[in-house]
Formats: structure tokens, sequence, C-alpha cells
């Protein structure tokens, strides 16, 4: 997700899903946007829809919209919404090879 090349990719498999969280969160300080592994995100990596995050959810518990998700409208871009949104989860994993 951090790189244009690995979104075009997931375009062609997930064009019919609506919500798909990929391991983007600010849930530890608010509009600061963290990858699973612990890593800031980078301007340059970021692909947010006009207007977002923008924390839409806020509710009386305290929790707001803390995880990132790509909606297929429009065109693939990044939204925030509160963690327990249903919604399908994009896993990433090393490939172990042998040349």
């Amino acid at each position: 997700m951090r790189q244009q090349n690995t979104r075009s990719l997931l375009r062609s498999y997930f064009h019919r899903v609506q919500v798909i969280y990929f391991g983007l969160t600010d849930r530890v300080q608010e509009g600061r946007w963290v990858w699973d592994d612990g890593e800031e995100l980078q301007p340059d990596q970021s692909n947010w829809r006009s207007g977002e995050p923008n924390n839409l959810n806020y509710d009386y518990t305290g929790h707001g919209e803390d995880c990132a998700f790509i909606a297929p409208r429009p065109q693939y871009q990044w939204n925030d919404s509160p963690c327990g949104t249903p919604g399908f989860v994009l896993c990433e994993r090393p490939i172990q090879y042998q040349k």
C-alpha cells in the first residue's frame, strides 16, 4: 500500500469489494497515521480521498475514525472509519523463495 504499483495491482483484484482495511491507523495519537509495523505514514505514500481523513464519526465513547480503508469509489482512494466497521482485511507477509 505504500507504493503506487501495489495500489494499482489491488484495483484489479478488489474491484467489487466495498471496504478493505490495510493496516494504517491513528488510534495511538489522533492525526498521526502509522502502519501496523509502527512506521509512520510518509506524505508521498498517502492516497486520501479529498477531505479525508476527517474523523467524522467521533462518538461519545471517545473513539473516532481511527482506521484507514480503501473504497473502490472514487478511484480506490483512502478514507478513515471506525475500526469496528465491517470490511475485508488485506494482509502482507514476506515471500520466501529459493534461487
